[in-house]
């Protein structure tokens, strides 16, 4: 495997150093390095590593590499799209992408490439999943619930990710998380086989959920009475009407228990929402790409975050509480201030996040 060709025993010299440092726990900043001596880096971190680069161009090109010098799962956790516009329909693979790289988080993957951005926004609290088992039994009349509850559409011929059609004992599902349609070929409550694409058996597939948005039963009012709130501080304004239509769909899909995609709008005033910190191992170790660029890209977003919340609630085309779709800036800092962080460098510089024990120059 190149991982352990490429180990550090082997490599040696201030490459061992930085890897031995970075393992006892130390922080600590490489100067002079490239793109593949980052990448190089990064795979040899024993504990599970957050590399967070600068946009999600330098991000695929990162995990690519890491697949290559880690020899396993790497995943990439992008930002969701623009969450401060209500609107009925979203880009459902940057949300589908999105989900499936928190379930394999959940699940133990230990590489995890990111961006700023999506370290800013929030994240559900809870990745909801239903596993299926050949030779295992099931309540076949749950199942329809089950994936329903998951937000997964029935469809008398299924297409598209998300959807899924039951046929007699035939169930037909095509997971977010996977790239092709699966079917589950029960006998009553037995399932007898699991199909893919060209007769391909497999003996398991997990089906994680459609949305982030998870609203309980029992929390609507709760929801309601926050938006109302928040419309109600437009008072008699000119602008109101707009604000009023604005509480008039969110209370309506509330109401109808249209729990889609529309609702990320409320994603910061529902339970199920929290920042990304709860989800990361507390042996994580961060490593920055470029992180006084990092540090630059994080005060433009916090800066064009307030100033288009501003001008939304200027218009009633927003209430205040979007202003909570992004975390603090500082809250963020102060919360990859709990791990070990690398900076990993190309040029010398400042580093904005916090201050190296230990610094290397690679030239």
């Amino acid at each position: 495997m190149l991982k352990n060709i490429l180990s550090a025993k082997n490599v040696g010299g201030s490459f061992s150093q930085i890897i031995n440092d970075i393992s006892d726990g130390k922080s600590v900043a490489v100067f002079g390095t490239n793109f593949s001596n980052k990448c190089h880096i990064v795979s040899q971190i024993s504990a599970p590593t957050l590399y967070i680069v600068k946009d999600t161009i330098e991000a695929n090109k990162s995990v690519s590499e890491l697949q290559k010098l880690y020899g396993e799962e790497v995943v990439y956790l992008n930002a969701k799209f623009d969450t401060l516009i209500y609107k009925d329909t979203f880009i459902k693979d940057n949300l589908y992408n999105r989900l499936t790289a928190l379930y394999k988080i959940s699940k133990g993957c230990k590489k995890i490439v990111t961006t700023i951005e999506a370290l800013y926004q929030l994240y559900p609290k809870k990745i909801l999943s239903l596993t299926f088992k050949k030779g295992e039994e099931y309540n076949f009349n749950e199942i329809t619930l089950k994936l329903v509850k998951l937000g997964y559409k029935r469809v008398d011929f299924c297409e598209n990710k998300g959807e899924f059609s039951i046929r007699g004992d035939i169930v037909e599902i095509f997971a977010i998380n996977l790239d092709k349609i699966y079917r589950l070929d029960f006998f009553g409550d037995f399932l007898e086989e699991i199909r893919g694409e060209e007769s391909e058996n497999v003996t398991e597939i997990d089906v994680v959920m459609v949305s982030d948005v998870i609203i309980e039963s029992d929390e609507v009012e709760e929801i309601k009475n926050k938006i109302k709130k928040s419309y109600k501080k437009y008072g008699q304004l000119l602008i109101t009407e707009n604000a009023r239509s604005l509480y008039n769909k969110l209370c309506e899909k509330l109401d109808l228990d249209l729990f889609d995609d529309s609702l990320q709008y409320v994603f910061p005033i529902i339970r199920n929402s929290t920042n990304v910190f709860s989800l990361l191992d507390e042996n994580m170790v961060v490593c920055y790409d470029e992180s006084k660029v990092l540090y630059d890209n994080l005060t433009y977003l916090e800066k064009e975050h307030i100033t288009r919340c501003e001008n939304l609630f200027k218009s009633g085309n927003g209430l205040d509480f979007i202003e909570n779709q992004y975390i603090k800036s500082v809250d963020l800092i102060k919360g990859l201030t709990k791990y070990n962080q690398v900076a990993l460098q190309s040029f010398k510089t400042i580093i904005p996040f916090f201050s190296p024990l230990k610094t290397y120059s690679l030239t």
